[in-house]
């Protein structure tokens, strides 16, 4: 999800000329998002995940927790790493991608998922009209239950193209698990894919499988394009897999087994990947365990 983010930010910046982007999504993915794209300090995730609270002693109030961050991040300087995680390094010549010369604002998420949805396009629509960025552009992602049994998407998409409430199409990105929360796909909906609903709207649905990074990277530049020059909205089906199940009390063996041995089956994905690549000549066993080392060292 990482790579795709970066690329459709960096994207609707380069062709569509936003200088902001208002992003809303869950819990899923949010943390890597802000440590990763956003430049959230990973020390401050940590204290969070601690238990220790941001608020003050002595000021009333009580906390949130980490997975319902808010943070809004300034253009990145060009380069091809963010500067919040230089500490991770990266091989000369396969740069991360920086997202650079954007700004990017990430809303805090409540937790009745997608009810999101609505702020963020008003947001987005308020710096359009209001003058401060009449480019800005907006970025939703979503849960493959949340985004199929939740209203406010069905009615969110409805306002998407109406002339009060258009941002120049919004970019939609399901990051689909399979699972909404122990629900499989016969228990949830009555449609084959979670993306079906956008269908009805016209809207063009990309399914890509999520360790395809290259592929995931390509729907990224197609929906952007497919904005810029339609305006209207765009989705992504990231297609991939829950290994550990919702949270730490949810056994997602005990209601899909057959799903769930076939998962236990795979190797790892960075091991996978990373045996591609040294198999390509892009980056050797001893360039990634340098990374992985590096990356450790920074996390302690």
């Amino acid at each position: 999800m990482h790579p795709l983010l970066s690329v459709a930010i960096d994207g609707l910046g380069t062709q569509s000329g936003a200088q902001q982007v208002v992003v809303g999504m869950p819990h899923r993915g949010r943390l890597a998002f802000l440590a990763g794209v956003m430049q959230y300090p990973i020390v401050k995730l940590f204290h969070k995940v601690l238990g220790y609270p941001d608020i003050p002693d002595g000021v009333p109030g009580i906390d949130d927790v980490s997975s319902h961050v808010a943070h809004s991040r300034p253009p990145v300087p060009p380069g091809p790493m963010g500067p919040a995680i230089t500490g991770f390094g990266t091989h000369a010549g396969h740069g991360h991608i920086s997202s650079s010369g954007v700004g990017v604002t990430l809303l805090h998420n409540p937790s009745h998922l997608e009810a999101v949805n609505p702020v963020a396009m008003g947001k987005t629509r308020a710096k359009r009209v209001s003058g401060e960025d009449p480019n800005a552009a907006c970025v939703l992602v979503h849960g493959d239950g949340a985004f199929s049994g939740q209203g406010v998407v069905g009615e969110s998409l409805a306002m998407a193209t109406l002339p009060g409430f258009s941002v120049g199409g919004t970019v939609h990105v399901v990051v689909n698990n399979l699972l909404a929360f122990t629900a499989g796909v016969n228990e949830g909906r009555s449609t084959a894919h979670a993306t079906d609903l956008a269908k009805g709207y016209g809207m063009p649905v990309i399914h890509v499988n999520a360790e395809d990074v290259e592929g995931a990277v390509f729907a990224a530049r197609c929906a952007v394009e497919y904005r810029r020059r339609f305006k209207n909205d765009a989705v992504i089906n990231l297609v991939g897999f829950r290994r550990h199940g919702h949270n730490e009390v949810d056994e997602p063996r005990f209601t899909n087994p057959a799903l769930y041995k076939s998962i236990d089956a795979q190797s790892s994905f960075p091991e996978r990947y990373g045996q591609s690549l040294a198999e390509k000549g892009i980056l050797s066993n001893n360039e990634q365990a340098r990374i992985r080392d590096k990356a450790r060292r920074h996390l302690e």
